[in-house]
């Protein structure tokens, strides 16, 4: 319908609030059905993990921190944003 956002909307807006910081894509326990980035500025990070896939998927994230994974459960289709404050 006219005026309506799109759904990628969002995803601009969310990526949009990180423009001039860095971006790191992140390894996942399933690369062919997710992707991960990690967006860094100003002391905060945000994850963005997206299931490319129709089935839900849990997903192991590892780089993030030295020794640690994250898991995280996802619906089909669906994008976790994680936010995070760092050093």
């Amino acid at each position: 319908q006219p005026g309506e956002l799109f759904p990628v909307y969002h995803l601009l807006k969310t990526i949009g609030e990180f423009a001039g910081g860095t971006v790191r894509r992140i390894d996942s326990s399933q690369p062919l059905a997710t992707e991960a980035i990690a967006l860094r500025k100003d002391g905060k990070q945000r994850v963005l993990v997206a299931n490319l896939s129709d089935k839900p998927q849990t997903v192991t994230l590892r780089g993030l921190d030295a020794n640690r994974e994250i898991l995280v459960k996802l619906q089909p289709h669906a994008i976790a944003r994680i936010n995070r404050t760092v050093d």
